[in-house]
């Protein structure tokens, strides 16, 4: 595939993210799209460091997290280490403890993770829990 073709890919791709201070290209692809040379002539030409991963299904390129308020650290971990984003919503309680959960978004019919321990205080993390589902 030539080097125009390629440059076009990730700037069609709406996931290719180029971050210009870094010299860094993120591309995320399905798998043997590209020329398994493609990368490295990029890498050497254009002295931008390349991050080539592979999706294996729409499953993964499709899935959203949603993080409730049990450990919010590592919540947003695994959304990086995942490179999925997190779902717009608002859980929180009111004055009198109640849980309110509010998606700010259409998930109808997405593929969901919930990422939220049953952890101390147990009672309230699974009830959040249960409302988020």
């Amino acid at each position: 595939m030539s080097r125009l073709a390629f440059t076009l890919t990730c700037l069609l791709m709406p996931t290719a993210v180029a971050a210009a201070e870094e010299r860094v290209l993120n591309v995320y692809n399905w798998a043997d799209y590209i020329g398994p040379n493609t990368v490295q002539d990029f890498e050497a030409e254009f002295g931008i460091e390349v991050n080539y991963d592979l999706y294996d299904s729409t499953t993964v390129v499709d899935a959203k997290l949603l993080a409730g308020n049990s450990n919010r650290a590592l919540a947003e971990a695994i959304g990086q280490y995942l490179k999925l984003p997190f779902t717009k919503a608002v859980v929180r309680r009111f004055a009198d403890m109640e849980v309110f959960v509010e998606i700010q978004e259409n998930v109808r019919g997405e593929d969901m993770f919930v990422i939220q321990s049953t952890s101390f205080p147990a009672n309230d993390n699974l009830m959040e829990l249960l409302i988020v589902i």
